[in-house]
């Protein structure tokens, strides 16, 4: 059995029309030509059926309303709706308004889908761990995004979590941000499929947590006003989790509580102003935009077989400092199961706030063009559109393996020239390849050895196990208690080519053992002692299902 912090079971079958009774249900499983292009963002990777096949026995879905800007991504709104089943109309005139109605609309959406299709096992939701059936499929509900408390400006988001913390299923954890600007906290910039300068509300504004964020967080673990609701630091900026766990610590109430991080890649260094710089490939001002660009080197991490994997140092992931806190605190670590925040992206960049990039180097507010950051300079930007576009190009490139990446120009060759656009083989793939009888998963399927797939499956495999070994390098032994697997699939991830969507986790789980091995043989026992590995089936079976059934039994 398996364990999945974070994934999106609902959120593609909701999309394919405004009408709840036309719409598919979350047992429907979608599978795209686009894929060659788009990597697999498109196809179903969590829809009932897989997570079933899968035996993904406990899976936390999170529930996201689509935020204001979003209807201004191409891959979405003009894309999407031409090779998918998603209703242009739902991702279109997106109104704050309806942020929390489309929230409760995605939960009947869950619900109606829990009855078993030819003859496979039911779904239930589960607000108790002891209701936890080992012979059903166990939904555990989230929510992604705070700006469902707050979709009018100056709304107050206690009276939505007072509701929220007597609904009628538990709330297990609150991402506090996600794409888009709140009062609560500024996010860490994430969203890559559109130029910011068209849609102003995904750049960062502001410096870390606000009061009324404080309020929030307080209120949603006081389970003297209704059931507990954990907080969630993905999506948070690096300021505000800094200056989250400062508070926390200081504060009798909630210092004891768990903190989660439930869909994360791993930078692979400290957070302090030196080693982030050491990573600056190049920073620009955007004086008129009040941003400040930032282009990243990416830092080696294992290597093995002539495969070398990296970290992506965007401030998205966790830092060092980041997993020491989580792990003391006895909370959980997602692996996200995401090709870019794993490391495997060529080209990481993002924006910060100038303010908040300012506190976090210590620079002084009045920008100076001699100012350096340690060692780093700063330039200010002489053409910022020119410089937002081309970054945009860059993360557009993340997706999309096409000389241009204009979404006219994807629609044009998608209805023009199918056969032009995916014919031809990639040479570097995977070629089919026989069973090894002798090779099992853990949980008993016979898979074939890593060491017989593709190239960029095994490189994708080196990434993962490069993020999940750091956690335990950094954390200690203890770490393996914690880390798990918070895939974020049909989150908009493109996958690793080795493990795209549920189904895939039992041979992930053999891989990872059989690589570990690998690394200690190739390293020596000086790997183990650095890793904290012991008994590493031991500690696979803990990463892929019993950490996060654990934490359960003790948090919900």
């Amino acid at each position: 059995m398996f364990f999945d912090l974070h994934c999106h079971p609902a959120l593609k079958s909701f999309l394919t029309d405004e009408k709840p009774e036309k719409r598919d249900d979350c047992w429907t499983t979608y599978r795209n030509c686009i894929d060659f292009t788009v990597g697999s963002i498109i196809d179903s990777q969590a829809s009932y059926r897989q997570i079933e096949r899968g035996r993904t026995n406990v899976a936390v879905a999170a529930l996201y309303s689509f935020e204001n800007g979003l209807d201004e991504i191409g891959l979405i709104k003009r894309i999407a709706p031409i090779i998918s089943q998603l209703d242009k109309d739902m991702v279109s005139d997106i109104k704050p308004a309806a942020y929390y109605d489309k929230l409760m609309e995605e939960v009947r959406h869950l619900e109606g889908s829990l009855e078993p299709k030819g003859g496979r096992r039911p779904f239930q939701i589960v607000s108790r761990a002891a209701d936890i059936d080992p012979e059903v499929n166990n939904l555990v509900l989230s929510i992604e995004g705070a700006h469902v408390l707050t979709p009018n400006e100056g709304d107050d988001p206690i009276a939505k979590l007072d509701e929220l913390k007597r609904f009628r299923h538990k709330i297990l954890y609150l991402t506090l941000c996600h794409f888009t600007k709140n009062p609560l906290c500024n996010h860490a910039f994430a969203m890559k499929l559109v130029n910011p300068e068209k849609a102003p509300v995904f750049f960062p504004a502001g410096t870390g947590l606000t009061d009324l964020g404080k309020r929030v967080i307080h209120h949603a673990y006081d389970d003297s006003a209704g059931r507990r609701i954990l907080l969630d630091v993905k999506h948070l900026s690096l300021s505000g989790r800094q200056q989250f766990y400062d508070w926390k610590v200081s504060d009798a109430a909630i210092k004891n509580l768990p903190i989660i991080a439930s869909h994360v890649g791993i930078t692979g260094h400290s957070w302090t102003p030196e080693s982030r710089s050491r990573l600056h490939k190049e920073v620009k001002y955007l004086r008129a935009l009040g941003q400040v660009a930032i282009k990243y080197d990416r830092l080696p991490g294992l290597e093995l077989d002539g495969l070398q994997s990296y970290f992506n140092p965007a401030s998205i992931n966790l830092y060092d400092e980041d997993i020491e806190a989580i792990v003391q605190s006895g909370g959980l670590i997602g692996i996200m199961m995401d090709q870019r925040q794993l490391g495997a992206g060529k080209k990481p960049f993002e924006y910060f706030a100038k303010e908040d990039h300012d506190q976090l180097y210590a620079l002084p507010t009045q920008f100076d063009a001699d100012t350096r950051t340690e060692g780093q300079r700063m330039e200010l930007a002489s053409d910022e559109s020119e410089v937002v576009e081309d970054l945009t190009q860059d993360g557009l490139s993340e997706y999309f393996s096409l000389p241009s990446f204009s979404a006219g120009e994807m629609v044009s060759g998608l209805r023009e020239n199918v056969k032009e656009l995916f014919g031809g083989e990639d040479e570097g793939e995977d070629q089919p390849s026989t069973y090894d009888t002798d090779r099992r998963s853990l949980g008993g399927d016979r898979v074939r050895s890593y060491r017989k797939l593709g190239k960029r499956k095994r490189l994708h495999l080196l990434h993962i196990a490069n993020n999940l070994l750091h956690v335990a390098k950094i954390g200690g032994a203890e770490a393996w208690k914690v880390v798990c697997i918070g895939s974020d699939f049909d989150g908009l991830v493109d996958a690793p080519n080795n493990c795209v969507n549920t189904t895939e986790f039992s041979e992930l789980e053999a891989h990872l053992y059989e690589i570990i091995i690998d690394l200690i043989e190739a390293d020596g026992p000086g790997f183990r002692e650095r890793y904290h590995l012991g008994d590493v089936r031991w500690q696979l079976r803990r990463v892929m299902y019993d950490n996060g059934r654990e934490f359960l039994d003790r948090w919900l």
